[in-house]
């Protein structure tokens, strides 16, 4: 409905760029989704220019600071505290780099994964509470799927790695 496509012209191969436009109209289209799903999404993401771009901003400004601001501005400073400055002013553009990235995600539009099947299969892991109750019922290997699907998307690992015997911390280093 939102896409202005037919129902059984929608499978789970059919590809998300083919059905949904760019920018900004993208964005509002998921936004839609969403909204008539009632289901939470995954976020759009941004390019890997725009990614790089970002990265490459906040460490050139973190070494210009560094190596050339606090040297001019504490020129007596002992070399243990430029140390210390210096991985300060790194934890400082880090910090800068993920507010930012969080302020801009509202701005993202490149589709986190590719086909509508991935794109269904994540929103069920994302969203499995919800989707039982409406369809009146859960089963254990359906929750375990879900599961590992949701825990694979949100730590970026392959859900093979994922056993039943796998120990968060040891096993996928999550603490």
């Amino acid at each position: 409905t939102v896409l202005g496509c037919r129902r059984d012209s929608v499978t789970p191969s059919t590809t998300l760029i083919s059905l949904l436009s760019t920018g900004a109209k993208r964005r509002r289209e998921w936004k839609e989704i969403q909204k008539i799903l009632a289901l939470k999404m995954p976020l759009l993401a941004f390019s890997q220019g725009v990614e790089t771009s970002l990265s490459l901003a906040f460490v050139g400004m973190a070494t210009m600071i560094a190596l050339l601001v606090l040297p001019k501005t504490f020129p007596s400073m002992r070399i243990e505290n430029r140390i210390g400055s210096f991985c300060f002013t790194f934890f400082g553009s880090s910090l800068l780099w993920a507010i930012t990235r969080v302020t801009l995600q509202p701005l993202a539009t490149e589709l986190p994964m590719v086909t509508v099947g991935e794109l269904t299969k994540a929103i069920v892991a994302r969203n499995y509470g919800k989707v039982v109750l409406r369809a009146g019922g859960w089963n254990e290997k359906e929750l375990w799927e879900a599961l590992r699907d949701f825990i694979a998307d949100e730590i970026s690992i392959k859900r093979e790695r994922i056993t039943r015997e796998t120990l968060f911390a040891d096993g996928l280093g999550i603490y």
